[in-house]
């Protein structure tokens, strides 16, 4: 399928309806397995995938995402983000990224928390028609906010860690495609309430993931001036508790450089931002009376690659 993806790349839209599309679903129904590897390397090259063929392919892979075994789930998270890309930016992206998010409203919910992880991982792959494939593509606005509200609230029903992660992680990829709406409309309530939340979730692994999926939604705010900060200023509290646990503690000095950076990112939004940082208690014992410890090249020499990008954007 390797050698045969650059031919399929050129074939027409009439040629994927009647010949590609079909065999692929006849596949992925008989063997999700082998399914989706044949479809990831026929999609591989493929772009402008026309709306009919993504309506096909999709439907037959969000199946194979909630496959019982890991291999299967893994190969068919895999096909979405090269289906996804091939469907980019236009309509069929649409269609990919409408099916995903229906998948996380089934009910009822996978029993299996392998099962449901990918689900995440599907949703998430989803995003790619709106990351680097997209080339600076957005999906309409009621796409991206169903998206962030399905997953919001399969973060906070979720309750294995490991599932609950990988939720997480595909919240944050929806939010670093940029605020729910270009007219300066703020983050639906629901996800702010459940990102407020997750910054001081029990399990260390998924707070990480919760302060990480926070740095990039205000990263992202801040990057496409779109989402106020009127709409993250319940962020600064539970953040700026997360920056001080961080600052008294060195085992949570990482993820504290998250807690920082986004909350420099409010800051930067707007001067009610600005004030709500300053008069925050937390954030001054932070970083201001602990001598800016999180910000240290002593603390930065200690962390990775991601912690020490954080701490760029903080400074």
């Amino acid at each position: 399928i390797d050698a045969l993806a650059p031919l399929l790349a050129t074939a027409d839209d009439g040629e994927w309806s009647a010949e590609v599309t079909p065999a692929l679903g006849k596949l992925l129904r008989k063997s999700p397995l082998q399914g989706a590897r044949v479809a990831r390397g026929a999609l591989r090259d493929k772009r402008g995938l026309a709306e009919d063929s993504a309506v096909a392919i999709v439907q037959a892979l969000v199946p194979a995402c909630r496959h019982a075994t890991p291999e299967a789930r893994e190969e068919a998270a895999a096909a979405m983000r090269a289906l996804a890309a091939a469907a980019a930016p236009g309509e069929a992206a649409v269609a990919v990224a409408t099916a995903a998010v229906k998948a996380l409203e089934v009910k009822p919910r996978p029993g299996d928390a392998k099962q449901r992880v990918g689900m995440y991982a599907c949703a998430a792959a989803a995003a790619a028609a709106y990351g680097s494939a997209g080339r600076g593509a957005r999906p309409p606005a009621a796409i991206l906010e169903s998206a962030l509200v399905a997953l919001a609230a399969q973060c906070k029903a979720e309750m294995n860690e490991p599932a609950r992660i990988a939720a997480v992680e595909a919240l944050g990829d929806w939010l670093a495609i940029g605020p729910a709406a270009e007219d300066g409309s703020p983050t639906p309530t629901a996800v702010v309430d459940v990102l407020a939340a997750g910054a001081a979730d029990k399990g260390d692994a998924a707070r990480l993931a919760y302060l990480r999926c926070l740095h990039r939604a205000t990263a992202s705010a801040a990057h496409t001036n779109g989402a106020p900060a009127g709409g993250l200023l319940p962020l600064v509290a539970p953040l700026a508790k997360a920056a001080q646990a961080a600052a008294a503690k060195a085992a949570f000095r990482g993820e504290g450089t998250f807690a920082v950076a986004a909350l420099a990112r409010i800051a930067l939004l707007s001067p009610e931002g600005a004030a709500a940082l300053a008069e925050c208690k937390a954030w001054v014992d932070a970083v201001m009376a602990k001598e800016g410890v999180l910000l240290a090249p002593a603390s930065a020499a200690k962390m990775g690659d991601r912690e020490c990008e954080a701490l760029a954007d903080a400074a």
